[in-house]
């Protein structure tokens, strides 16, 4: 089966990765906003969605929408509820592709006082 993690550089998503990648039987991509590197599964070049500009946001948005259609995941697992798992979301949704999420101790504690 192949996956797509999406979520940030962080020790939670790392460990998640690294248990997951031990079942032989999964194809395991990971795409983050950040250039980041695990060697226990294919990290994808960076999308980042950090950016005000709509012409920027929507220039990544098409990068996603390309990527899933080389990559062809069958299930999207984002890792954390921000911009970025929006945008991966909407392009899965058009694509049908499967989603599942994870909200950790930010999405919940602290982006809903930021906005």
């Amino acid at each position: 089966m192949k996956i797509l993690q999406v979520g940030p550089n962080s020790v939670h998503v790392e460990r998640f990765l690294k248990a997951l990648a031990q079942e032989k039987s999964l194809d395991i991509h990971y795409l983050s906003e950040n250039a980041t590197e695990f060697p226990f599964v294919a990290t994808l070049p960076p999308i980042n969605f950090h950016s005000l500009n709509p012409i920027i946001l929507f220039r990544n948005f098409r990068k996603v929408v390309h990527l899933l259609q080389e990559l062809r995941p069958e299930i999207i697992h984002l890792h954390q509820i921000n911009r970025q798992a929006y945008f991966v979301a909407k392009a899965a949704q058009k694509l049908n592709i499967p989603v599942i999420s994870t909200a950790w101790g930010s999405d919940v504690l602290l982006i809903p006082k930021k906005n």
